[in-house]
């Protein structure tokens, strides 16, 4: 974690202002992820200076839930077992994209989110994110996903919470509008890809999910199960939420559906959701099982 020295309230604000609305639509709690930045870089760091991203993240080769750049920097030296010094290590840190600070503190609380939501340890993001409505206690169990983690992790813990209470952070971000275009998706299920017959209404529709969050819709069978379509009527995004949950988003419409696995199955074969919140939705695989 960085020394606490003073920190720029105006870098806080614009945190706030940024990143408030990319946190808030994910549904994690603004004044936790202010405090991470605080603790992490203060917003003065060298590191934020050369990357834009105040939570100070490296990012492995193998934490690929994570999409952003990186840059190599040079963290600490090495030691031999007699305490001589060896070769500087540089490690990958995550770049945030933006020119103005808004866009960049925007881009790194997205990174912060993904981080978060897709920590690959299901028991400690779950430990986590069973607290998602308690800011304090958000921000006291952020070293379970990484953050200031290490000999001193309850330490760093209370101490990312007392940055969050002496800030009164949950106080300024009580105010914040979830900016919803800025929620990010964890990881695409293997299972998912490919055609699912979907029932509206009475009616029938194929929608096909690819592996870059686009879906597309028509009314005419698929000709082959591996195939996209060659022409749709919409296209559109979607995002995977908790328990695999399904949220698509269309292009022309704008409408929005909620899908979710009706199985905790490995490889589920039928989906259920709502169109707008109001109708129900089934999807099965195509083909159909007889």
């Amino acid at each position: 974690m960085a020394a606490q020295n003073a920190v720029s309230q105006e870098f806080i604000d614009a945190l706030i202002d940024a990143g408030g609305p990319v946190a808030k639509a994910n549904d994690l709690p603004p004044a936790a992820m202010v405090a991470c930045a605080i603790g992490e870089s203060g917003g003065s760091s060298a590191i934020y200076k050369t990357t834009h991203c105040p939570f100070n993240l490296q990012k492995p080769a193998h934490f690929t839930w994570v999409h952003c750049n990186t840059v190599l920097i040079r963290t600490h030296t090495k030691t031999d077992s007699s305490g001589r010094s060896g070769q500087p290590m540089y490690a990958p840190f995550c770049t945030a994209r933006g020119v103005t600070e808004a866009e960049w503190l925007a881009d790194a609380t997205r990174i912060w989110c993904e981080w978060v939501l897709g920590w690959p340890n299901p028991g400690a993001r779950a430990q986590l994110l069973a607290v998602r409505g308690m800011p304090e206690a958000f921000a006291r169990n952020l070293p379970l996903v990484g953050f200031g983690e290490g000999d001193k992790r309850v330490q760093n813990g209370d101490t990312f919470a007392r940055i969050l209470r002496e800030n009164n952070l949950v106080e300024r971000c009580a105010n914040i509008v979830p900016k919803r275009e800025a929620r990010v998706s964890l990881p695409i299920p293997g299972w998912l890809p490919g055609w699912w017959i979907v029932t509206w209404r009475a009616q029938t529709f194929f929608y096909h999910f690819d592996k870059q969050q686009q879906v597309t819709w028509t009314q005419v069978p698929p000709i082959s199960a591996t195939m996209p379509p060659l022409i749709a009527s919409d296209t559109g995004k979607f995002i995977i939420g908790g328990g695999s949950a399904i949220s698509i988003t269309w292009g022309a419409t704008g409408s929005e559906e909620s899908l979710a696995p009706t199985s905790k199955a490995a490889k589920p074969d039928a989906l259920a959701g709502m169109w707008r919140g109001s109708e129900p939705l089934t999807a099965v695989r195509f083909p159909a099982k007889p």
